[in-house]
């Protein structure tokens, strides 16, 4: 059934595949579980989005809002998902039923949202690229 205005995910009665985020402790095990990462924040505060990293972790296509954060870093629009305007329904309405429709699309997003996550977002690269950042700082000084 794809979604229409005025329609709301639950009431879309969306594919068991495709489910919003929710906030909590196990979130990882329920993103592992899912198809695809649906992620609607509509507000800067949410500056980076680690659940995003968690779905990429889990090679999940991604659908997030353009916030001027880093959401569209983690989640690069048409090369791990989809990104959509905030605050504009009609848009991740259609964003979600693309992912619905189109399955080989949105699993080659899910391949790319792991590879991704594998360069980038692990502890140990992440922890490397810092140690980097700080030994260019340090030779500034000097």
């Amino acid at each position: 059934m794809p979604i229409t205005r005025g329609s709301s995910a639950r009431s879309a009665r969306l594919p068991r595949s495709t489910r919003t985020s929710t906030t909590s402790d196990d979130a990882p095990c329920r993103i592992e579980r899912v198809g695809n990462y649906v992620f609607p924040s509509n507000q800067r505060s949410e500056a980076y989005g680690l659940s995003l990293v968690e779905a990429a972790m889990c090679g999940k296509p991604m659908i997030s809002c353009e916030l001027g954060t880093g959401t569209s870093y983690v989640n690069k629009a048409g090369k791990t998902g989809l990104v959509v305007p905030p605050s504009d329904p009609t848009r991740l309405a259609e964003a979600i039923n693309r992912f619905v429709d189109s399955p080989v699309e949105t699993a080659n997003w899910g391949r790319a949202a792991r590879d991704r996550y594998v360069r980038l977002f692990t502890a140990d690269r992440m922890g490397k690229s810092y140690a980097e950042l700080y030994c260019q700082l340090d030779s500034r000084r000097r």
